[in-house]
C-alpha cells in the first residue's frame, strides 16, 4: 500500500485571531483546509500566551472541525524577546562552521536573560573583501516562551513539529510571487493588531527583522481617515488647504504628503519607525530596496502599502496579485494577506539544500530522524541479543559435538581411516569455533561502531522506505531487507548507503513487486573493506 501522509496543522497565533492551515508534506506541500478564528483581546500579548485555557479551547474547536487526524503542529511566532541576526562566517568544514556559529550565537544572547533556544539557516556564500564567506541567518528565543507553547500543545495531545518566526515564514510566500524577480530586495511590513513586524529580504531570505510594538488596532481609525478618502475628496481637501501641485506630481501623492501631518501620534510613530529601519538597513548593507509588500490585517487599509512605497520611492507589490500555486484562487485578497505566515509553514522544504530554522528544543527538531534512530537502536538491541545468545549456544554445540565424537572414537577405533576422519572433523570444528568466537569478539568489542553504523543506515533511509531487517554475516557483509514505493526510492537508498563511512560496497541483489504500490528489496553491503567487492 502507498505510504500515508501525515496531516500537519500550521498555526499563527496573534493577539486578535488564530490563523491556521491544514497541510501535508511529500514531494510538494498539499493544502487541505484553512481558516481565521477571532479571539478576545488580552488572550495573547506580544507573542506570549496569557490565557492558555482560552487558546487551548479555540485550537480544540479547530481540531474538531477538521476531517481526519492531525499528528503534528507547526507554529510561526513573533516575540519582542526574539533575536534575529544575519552574520558572515569564514568558509569552514561543516563541523568547524557549526562550532563557529554556536560561539557567535552565544555572543548575541544578552547576559542575564536566561536560557535561549537557537538555530540557524545557511543562506549561501558571498565574496566579501576578496574572500568567500558563508552568510548565516541566526534566530534565538527564550526557552521559557518555547515551553509555554509546548505545554499548550501537550495539553491538546499534539506533537510539535516546527517553531518558526514570522519573517522566515513569510519569505517562502514572497519568493513564489511571479512579480518578484530573482535578486530583488523587499521590505515586508506585517501589520498585526498590536504589533508590526518589519522584515528585509534578499534573494528570498530574511536578513533583518525588527518587531515594533505598534499595530493596526491602535491606529485603524486615524489611518483609515487618511487613506480611505476618494480622489474627489482629496481634491476638495486640496482646494481647502490651498495646495498647489508641482509639474508631474499626482494629486493623491501630494494629498497623502499633506495629510501625513495630521495622522495620529501612534500612526505617525509607526511610519517613522519603518523609515528609520529602512535607513538603518541601507546604511548597514550599502544596498537599496526594490519593493515593499504589506501583509497582515493592517495591510487591508486602503493605500497603506502605496503610501509607504511612494515615500520610500519603492515599487508596491501586492501579495494577492500572484499567490503561489499552493493557494491560487482559494482565498479572497483579505484572507491571503492575513494567512501569509501560516502559508509559509506549509511551504517549508524537508529536503532543502540547507536546513531551515526550527526553534524547538534539539530533541524535537527532527522527529523523523529521532524515529529512525529509535528503530535503529531497537534493532541493534535485538541483534546484540541474538549475537549474545549465539555466542553462548553455538560454542556449546561445537564442544558437545567434539566430546561426543571423541567418546565414540575411543570405542570404535576401527582403522586409520576413521581416525583420520575424526581428526579432520575435529580440526574443522575447532576452526569454525575459532572463527565464530573471533566474530563474536569483534562485534562485542566494536559494539559502539556497529550501533553507530545501524543509526547511519537508518538515517540514510529515504521517506517511503521501511527497513524490515538488518543482518550481519561473516566476512563483513550486511544484508538489508525492506520495502519501498518504487524503484527510484530503492536506488536513492542504495546511493545513501554508499555515502556512509565504513561501507565499501552497497548493491541491490533482489527487487520484487508485492502489489501495485510496494516493492520488496534486498541489499548487501561490505563493511570496512572486508568484502571482495564482487
Amino acid at each position: 500500500m502507498p505510504v500515508l501522509k501525515r496531516n500537519i496543522l500550521g498555526l499563527d497565533i496573534g493577539s486578535s485571531s488564530i490563523k491556521w492551515v491544514l497541510y501535508s508534506c511529500g514531494k510538494g506541500p498539499v493544502l487541505y483546509d484553512w481558516g481565521i478564528l477571532a479571539i478576545p483581546a488580552g488572550w495573547v500579548r506580544d507573542g506570549r500566551i496569557i490565557d492558555t485555557t482560552g487558546i487551548a479551547s479555540k485550537i480544540n474547536g479547530i481540531l474538531k472541525g477538521i476531517k481526519g487526524k492531525v499528528s503534528r503542529v507547526s507554529l510561526s511566532l513573533s516575540c519582542p524577546e526574539m533575536i534575529i541576526r544575519t552574520v558572515y562566517m569564514p568558509k569552514l568544514v561543516p563541523k568547524e562552521l557549526y562550532s563557529a556559529i554556536k560561539y557567535e550565537i552565544e555572543q548575541l544572547i544578552p547576559a542575564g536573560t536566561g536560557e535561549y533556544i537557537s538555530d540557524y539557516r545557511i543562506l549561501g556564500e558571498e565574496t566579501r573583501d576578496g574572500a568567500v564567506q558563508v552568510k548565516v541567518l541566526i534566530a534565538a528565543l527564550q526557552s521559557a516562551i518555547v515551553r509555554e507553547y509546548m505545554e499548550l500543545l501537550s495539553g491538546l495531545n499534539l506533537k510539535p513539529f516546527v517553531f518558526d518566526f514570522h519573517g522566515n515564514s513569510a519569505s517562502r510566500v514572497v519568493t513564489m510571487l511571479k512579480n518578484v524577480q530573482k535578486g530583488d530586495r523587499q521590505l515586508v511590513v506585517d501589520v498585526g493588531e498590536s504589533s508590526t513586524t518589519i522584515t528585509f529580504m534578499e534573494n528570498g531570505a530574511p536578513v533583518f527583522t525588527r518587531l515594533l510594538q505598534k499595530g493596526g488596532g491602535e491606529m485603524t481609525s486615524s489611518i483609515a481617515n487618511t487613506f480611505n478618502l476618494s480622489l474627489e475628496d482629496a481634491e476638495q481637501q486640496k482646494k481647502a488647504h490651498g495646495i498647489v501641485y508641482s509639474e508631474g506630481q499626482k494629486p493623491e501623492d501630494c494629498f497623502a504628503l499633506e495629510m501625513s501631518r495630521s495622522i495620529s501620534p501612534t500612526a505617525e510613530q509607526l511610519l517613522k519607525d519603518i523609515y528609520r529601519s529602512v535607513e538603518f538597513y541601507r546604511s548597514r548593507n550599502g544596498r537599496s530596496l526594490d519593493s515593499v509588500i504589506a501583509i497582515g490585517g493592517g495591510s487591508h487599509l486602503k493605500g497603506f502599502g502605496g503610501y509607504i512605497a511612494s515615500n520610500l520611492d519603492l515599487k508596491k507589490v501586492s501579495i494577492t496579485e500572484a499567490l503561489p500555486t499552493l493557494a491560487r484562487d482559494r482565498f479572497s485578497p483579505e484572507q491571503g494577506e492575513v494567512l501569509v505566515n501560516a502559508l509559509g509553514l506549509a511551504l517549508r522544504e524537508d529536503k532543502a539544500k540547507y536546513k531551515d530554522i526550527n526553534l524547538l528544543p534539539e530533541d524535537y527538531r527532527n522527529i523523523r530522524k529521532r524515529r529512525r534512530a529509535k528503530r535503529a537502536k531497537v534493532l541493534a538491541g535485538l541483534l546484540a541479543g541474538a549475537l549474545a545468545v549465539g555466542a553462548i549456544i553455538l560454542p556449546l554445540n561445537y564442544r558437545d559435538s567434539l566430546e561426543s565424537m571423541s567418546i565414540g572414537i575411543q570405542h570404535e577405533m576401527g582403522g586409520w581411516g576413521r581416525v583420520m576422519k575424526y581428526r579432520q572433523t575435529r580440526d574443522d570444528l575447532e576452526k569454525q569455533l575459532a572463527e565464530r568466537e573471533e566474530t563474536v569478539h569483534r562485534l562485542c568489542s566494536l559494539g559502539m561502531e556497529w550501533s553507530a553504523l545501524l543509526e547511519d543506515i537508518g538515517g540514510s533511509t529515504p521517506s517511503g522506505v521501511r527497513l524490515e531487517s538488518v543482518s550481519y554475516l561473516e566476512g563483513g557483509m550486511i544484508t538489508i531487507y525492506g520495502i519501498a514505493p518504487d524503484y527510484k526510492t530503492v536506488a536513492q537508498f542504495v546511493v545513501g548507503l554508499r555515502r556512509i563511512e565504513g561501507i565499501e560496497v552497497a548493491e541491490p541483489v533482489g527487487i520484487a513487486l508485492i502489489d501495485d504500490y510496494v516493492l520488496s528489496f534486498e541489499t548487501r553491503c561490505f563493511v570496512g573493506g572486508e568484502g571482495d567487492g564482487e
